[in-house]
């Protein structure tokens, strides 16, 4: 006879991991619960789960922390596979390129969340997943992973539909199959520095209306703009010393609503 599946929830909703919980023992999974991601350490450490369902908005460890001390580099993958639970309907395209096995936004139907776990421990196969297109697209460009994703939450609470690029490379390939109304550049990229490859961008058709900001890291607390006459010219917003999500987010919301007067 052959052991069960284990599933591991992870998520601060009592509600959520009881009646997920309940349901999953019901369809014949073994499960374990925690509700903060610092306990959903220690569960997946012991448990070995076959599958973690892991909410995004926790306290102590947020899920985007917890899917960064889960993944391993020598597999370029997580130790498990994961099902993403967030509020927000767009989060899929806050974690492009990495290796998340299927999202599901809260409310999310149960029939379809249950089913897509059979098919993803039987044989690991993508759960097929769809998502509301928006009015408002953005692309953040920025090669570490988790301040790329923080800022794009702070963006898909906006009413954003985001995505990640993390090289000048991948953010090329992205711009070229899909119009964007923001791009926002970290500075010191790899390869490429932000300036350079906001320039670039500017000198391509289709994206010469397209709002730009570039963002850098700077004294703690710090989020003051740098002059920088050059930039006027070619419409671009000069370099912001900051990487706070609420900062970037209404500098942003100004940029927009200053391209739309124009």
């Amino acid at each position: 006879m052959n052991k069960p599946k284990k599933v591991l929830i992870i998520d601060d909703e009592d509600d959520v991991v009881e009646i997920l919980s309940t349901l999953l023992r019901d369809e014949g999974f073994e499960t374990c619960t925690a509700t903060n991601g610092q306990e959903g350490l220690r569960q997946a450490e012991k448990f070995q789960p076959d599958l973690i369902i892991l909410d995004m908005n926790m306290p102590s460890m947020s899920g985007i922390d917890f899917y960064h001390k889960i993944y391993d580099q020598k597999l370029e993958r997580p130790k498990y596979s994961v099902f993403v639970l967030t509020g927000r309907h767009l989060m899929e395209k806050v974690f492009d390129g990495l290796k998340i096995d299927g999202f599901f936004s809260k409310p999310f139907d149960v029939d379809e969340l249950i089913h897509a776990v059979h098919r993803v421990t039987q044989d690991g196969k993508k759960p097929e997943v769809e998502f509301v297109d928006s009015e408002k697209h953005a692309l953040i460009v920025d090669d570490n992973h988790s301040r790329a994703q923080q800022i794009a939450i702070s963006f898909l609470d906006s009413d954003f539909s985001v995505e990640t690029a993390y090289s000048a490379k991948l953010a090329l390939e992205k711009v070229e199959r899909k119009n964007f109304h923001l791009i926002l550049i970290q500075l010191n990229l790899p390869n490429i520095k932000g300036d350079a490859l906001a320039l670039h961008l500017r000198s391509m058709p289709n994206l010469k209306d397209t709002a730009m900001i570039i963002y850098c890291e700077g004294p703690s607390g710090t989020d003051i703009v740098i002059g920088h006459e050059n930039y006027r010219s070619l419409n671009i917003a000069a370099p912001l010393v900051t990487t706070n999500p609420q900062t970037l987010m209404r500098a942003s919301e100004a940029l927009i609503g200053k391209h739309r007067n124009n």
